[in-house]
C-alpha cells in the first residue's frame, strides 16, 4: 500500500477549490500497477482518494492495455465536457481543474470495475 499527499496544490488560497481537491495523477496509478500494490491513496486537505487493485491483479501490461487507453479516452471527454460547462457558466475554471482527475478516475472505475473512492476527511 502506498499513501502520499499532493501538497503542490496547497499553495492556492483556502477558498480556491483547487486547494482541497486533486485525485490521482496517471503516474500514481502506473506506479500502483507496476508495483502490484494492493492499494494506493492520495491525501488532500479535504479528501482521501483510494484505488484498490482489482481481484485479478494489475501490472504493467494491465496499465498499458486497460488503464492508459481508458485514461486517454476519459481525459479528453471530461476536458470537452468541462470546457462546455465553463462556457455555459455552469462551472468555473478552478472547479474544473479541481475535479478533473476525480471525474476521470470515477469513469475508469465504472468501466473497469476497479474500486475507486473519494471520501471527506
Amino acid at each position: 500500500m502506498l499513501t502520499h499527499n499532493h501538497p503542490a496544490r496547497w499553495n492556492f488560497a483556502l477558498t480556491d477549490p483547487r486547494h482541497v481537491d486533486n485525485s490521482f495523477f496517471i503516474d500514481d496509478i502506473r506506479t500502483a500497477c507496476c508495483g502490484n500494490l494492493r492499494e494506493i491513496r492520495a491525501i488532500t486537505p479535504r479528501y482521501r482518494y483510494v484505488m484498490r487493485r482489482p481481484a485479478a491483479g494489475w501490472d504493467k501490461n494491465y496499465f498499458d492495455k486497460v488503464i492508459q487507453p481508458a485514461y486517454i479516452k476519459y481525459r479528453d471527454l471530461v476536458r470537452r465536457e468541462f470546457y462546455s460547462k465553463i462556457n455555459k457558466g455552469l462551472m468555473t475554471g478552478e472547479q474544473a481543474e479541481a475535479n478533473h482527475f476525480h471525474e476521470i478516475w470515477s469513469r475508469i472505475a465504472n468501466e473497469t470495475g476497479i474500486d475507486y473512492i473519494r471520501e471527506e476527511i
